[in-house]
């Protein structure tokens, strides 16, 4: 996907109301698609091996190509990933994760992804809270691979 200098000054004015996590924001592209951009090229790299990985067994989004933008923009590096169902981020009230536990079964649901994570990567995804998990083909998938929220034990020899 080649994005023009056009577009990539139209991604830049999208961050500031996109959803976000530490290292990374997701931008909506068209046509089913997002972008996910960081400030490190490492935390791009190691994010996109991982959902990659993930997107193989049914656990993640697809995801599409690493993009650089050129534009001037404090989060130049990026992927493509596939657009999924989420959560609404600006949730009405402070009873909000009941509600999300009452009407999306999250807890039950959020165990069953940890557990095929853990079993696949032999790593803890530490930050899978409701707004890091989005519904693909009927099931819950992670969305966030950020370096900040998945956990190795020092003897796992897997690396992404």
């Amino acid at each position: 996907m080649v994005i023009g200098i056009h577009q990539q000054e139209q991604i830049v004015k999208q961050i500031e109301g996109s959803p976000r996590g530490v290292s990374s924001v997701y931008v909506r592209l068209d046509g089913g698609w997002g972008l996910k951009l960081f400030y490190d090229e490492d935390d791009r790299n190691f994010a996109y091996n991982l959902q990659s990985q993930a997107a193989k067994y049914g656990l993640g989004p697809e995801v599409g190509e690493k993009i650089d933008l050129s534009v001037d923009c404090v989060r130049p590096y990026g992927y493509v990933t596939e657009h999924v169902r989420v959560l609404p981020h600006k949730l009405p009230t402070d009873n909000s994760y009941s509600m999300i536990n009452r009407n999306y079964n999250f807890q039950e649901n959020r165990l069953k992804l940890l557990v095929s994570l853990n079993d696949i990567f032999g790593a803890d995804f530490g930050d899978l809270h409701p707004f890091n998990i989005g519904w693909k083909n009927g099931k819950y998938i992670c969305i966030d691979f950020g370096i900040e929220g998945v956990f190795y034990d020092e003897d796992n020899n897997k690396s992404y």
